[in-house]
């Protein structure tokens, strides 16, 4: 999920080196998840970038045609931490829904940050919709 969820903030063909047929439903499901397909696929044509890095927890952010903001909260180190997303650092005030892509659910409503738990070489991959 970490290198999908890397190429779905950058505006970048994915190429996968696979029989494609053959995939488990696992491969299938990380490689056709249409929220995620979407983050990439936006019509702002917009690359995301790093926000924030800092022991190994590093944010990225991606401005999308909606004006929603997708979010990456990845841990590069070897143990599992809390990745927090900071909203001056996002250039973004307010209250936003948070979307997580991967389990495609709304996790809730939040001003100022969120902060998630992130497996070891994990990630959590969002998207924020500012709420009216």
């Amino acid at each position: 999920m970490t290198l999908v969820s890397l190429w779905s903030l950058l505006p970048s063909p994915l190429m996968v080196g696979a029989n494609l047929p053959d995939n488990d439903p696992w491969t299938l499901a990380l490689l056709t998840n249409p929220e995620v397909l979407a983050v990439n696929q936006d019509g702002l044509g917009a690359a995301g970038g790093p926000v924030s890095q800092q022991e190994g927890l590093d944010v990225w952010s991606k401005k999308l045609a909606d004006d929603s903001l997708a979010v990456g909260l990845f841990n590069r180190s070897d143990l599992e931490g809390t990745v927090t997303a900071e909203w001056s650092r996002l250039g973004i005030a307010g209250r936003y829904t948070v979307r997580d892509l991967w389990l495609r659910k709304d996790v809730g409503r939040f001003s100022g940050r969120y902060a998630a738990s992130v497996p070891s070489h994990g990630v959590v991959l969002l998207r924020l919709t500012r709420t009216r």
